[in-house]
């Protein structure tokens, strides 16, 4: 998905979350358009469009959101209407509940919100019945609001203050401000936000060529979390209508001290929850629920445990695979016919430097020589929910192909032993819900994001926490005070961070330290880019200590001499040697190299192999 598509879908432009519908004095936005050199059809002061229009990258997709709002703000995007072909359609009936005073930080009726051009009671009520809510309310002339939840009576006020004349006809009136007239639509919510669908759902979603269904495509292409409604809303207002059970027959694993962290605040302006992911140390919570109707559960990645899986899965099935790799899990990051996304440039260092340092390795130590050609596959092998390494697959000049497992060396030195300070993490690609790198092998390149996870004993106390990163030269190229607070169990934070400027390749150090006191540190190698052949000049350390604080002047000065090297390559595999170990290697294809090295496994006899037998990943 460009991200284009991509804000257009995570802001909503048609039906959105009541509470962030706003009037247009308090939309009023600081966003200068006219120094995006942008003109719009229309004029655009809403929050919500120039929040996209901002966070949009290319000039492009700036000038498409506006004019996609434009657009929706004359009616040229939705149906204005969509049929109902439900049975019990007859038996709906929409009733007048009264005039209620709303509350624009928490909406009476918050389950949908839009802007209807042509707005009406019975307007309002059909969007509201399509969009399967029981009750509807128009308010302030143009604006339209579904909800399931009965207006509270302590809210209920005189009806001359619903005295507005409703943007689409004269002979009805539609609320005020902060007034708005409730009625009911005759529909009894049942939705879940988890469904199963019935093959014959399925096909009249995909085959039906329903006006209803492409309307609503329409309609959803646009709006924030579209899988979480649109088969409810489709269900309701189709032959369908009766046809689902609905007796909340699921077990989500909500933790919310981790599951609510808001880290897609920079995607949209939204923050929610989302559940975790079932470890083999939650299965408690399956067990304890053996005696109520569970249909599904949620959620189950192989990524963060393989076991939990293969646990329940023992448990359902009746004739249950019988393999040694029951409980591993191999995860594809790369593969050399895949066209998008393109690869993660220190990854293929990483890989680059991996074969390059293999080849060596086979050379010196059999009768042929083994000379590495192409990078094939890189894959991250788990077993028994822990990670064992990353596999590079590689094809040689001799056209055999081979696979190398290898392993990142990372420690961190504590260097201050009653420091609060238990463990320091640097790498990529930080999933902050599940704590852990999703790049596991933690290969961070000059372009990366760079993220810290700190782990700290219970204290009675806070702290000012230093961070410093060093450069290979010594510098420092960034530093940090971080607030640790008080906190009577083991604590885990995380940073991240993003640098101005494209970091220096070679061997870094990030530092922790407390009223100039050094806790602790660990290194890391940044990986440069082979396709630049030599290494750019480089300020020796000397230059850079006498501005430096005294804890980080005695680190350096007590530290051997920086790894330097002319080129961009034989940088990696100095890099490689340091921080990367090679665990294992096997043949996969071995047209000519079967007879030189005879004590090399083939890699489907392996256990820990890409291509080793895994029956669980085999469909009939």
């Amino acid at each position: 998905m460009d991200l284009c598509k991509k804000l257009q879908k995570n802001k909503v432009f048609g039906p959105i979350e009541a509470s962030k519908l706003k009037y247009s004095k308090e939309n009023e936005s600081k966003i200068d358009l006219s120094s995006h050199k942008l003109n719009f059809s229309c004029s655009i002061q809403e929050k919500a469009p120039l929040s996209a229009i901002k966070r949009a990258k290319s000039y492009k997709c700036k000038e498409e959101i506006g004019e996609l709002y434009c657009k929706i703000q004359k009616g040229n995007v939705y149906p204005q209407a969509l049929p109902n072909s439900c049975p019990n359609d007859n038996a709906l009936k929409s009733e007048y509940i009264g005039c209620f005073e709303d509350i624009r930080e928490s909406r009476i009726l918050s389950k949908e919100g839009v802007k209807l051009l042509k707005n009406s009671p019975s307007a309002c009520i059909d969007f509201c019945v399509q969009t399967g809510h029981s009750f509807a309310g128009v308010e302030y002339g143009n604006e339209c609001f579904c909800g399931d939840t009965s207006p509270s009576a302590n809210l209920r006020r005189e009806t001359f203050g619903c005295n507005m004349t409703c943007a689409g006809t004269n002979s009805s009136t539609c609320g005020g401000y902060l007034r708005v007239e409730v009625y009911s639509t005759g529909i009894v919510p049942k939705k879940s936000d988890w469904v199963v669908l019935h093959r014959s759902y399925v096909e009249f979603l995909v085959n039906g060529n329903s006006e209803l269904v492409e309307g609503l495509k329409v309609l959803y292409n646009y709006t924030l979390l579209p899988a979480e409604s649109f088969f409810h809303v489709v269900l309701l207002n189709s032959k369908f209508c009766s046809a689902y059970v609905d007796s909340n027959l699921r077990l989500t694993h909500w933790k919310r001290s981790q599951g609510c962290q808001c880290q897609y605040k920079h995607v949209v302006d939204w923050c929610g929850c989302s559940p975790m992911v079932f470890r083999i140390e939650d299965y408690g919570k399956i067990d304890g629920l053996r005696e109520r109707q569970i249909y599904f559960a949620r959620k189950f990645e192989g990524f963060i445990s393989q076991t939990a899986i293969t646990k329940l899965e023992a448990e359902l099935v009746t004739s249950p695979v019988n393999s040694t790799s029951l409980n591993s899990y191999w995860e594809n990051a790369y593969h050399y016919q895949d066209l998008h996304p393109s690869p993660n440039q220190a990854m293929m260092t990483l890989a680059q430097a991996t074969i390059d340092m293999a080849s060596l390795l086979l050379s010196l130590d059999g009768q042929c020589a083994v000379e590495a050609s192409s990078v094939l596959e890189l894959t991250h092998y788990f077993s028994d929910d822990n990670y064992h390494g990353s596999l590079i697959m590689f094809k040689t000049s001799s056209h055999d192909t081979l696979e190398v497992k290898i392993q990142p060396i990372r420690e961190y030195v504590k260097k201050e032993p009653l420091g609060r300070l238990i463990n320091l993490r640097v790498g990529p690609d930080y999933d902050v819900k599940e704590r852990v790198f999703r790049n596991p092998s933690l290969s961070l390149g000059a372009l990366s994001d760079f993220y810290i996870e700190h782990k700290w004993t219970p204290s009675d106390s806070a702290a000012n926490v230093t961070f410093y990163w060093l450069d290979p030269g010594g510098a420092i190229a960034l530093n940090e005070i971080l607030l640790v607070e008080a906190n009577s169990t083991e604590k885990v934070l995380w940073t991240k961070k993003k640098f101005s400027e494209d970091l220096e390749p070679g061997s870094w150090t990030l530092l922790a330290s407390v009223d100039n006191t050094l806790l602790g540190y660990i290194e890391f190698p940044v990986f440069p880019d082979l396709s630049l052949q030599r290494m750019p000049h480089r300020k020796q350390k000397e230059e850079f200590l006498q501005e430096s604080p005294k804890v980080v002047q005695d680190f350096v000065a007590s530290r051997p001499p920086f790894i330097d090297a002319p080129s961009t390559k034989l940088l990696a595999s100095s890099l490689f040697k340091k921080y990367y170990s090679i665990q294992d290697v096997c043949l996969v294809d071995y047209p000519r190299l079967r007879n030189c090295f005879k004590k090399l496994p083939r890699c489907g006899d392996t256990n820990w192999s890409s291509v080793s037998p895994d029956p669980k990943s085999e469909f009939p």
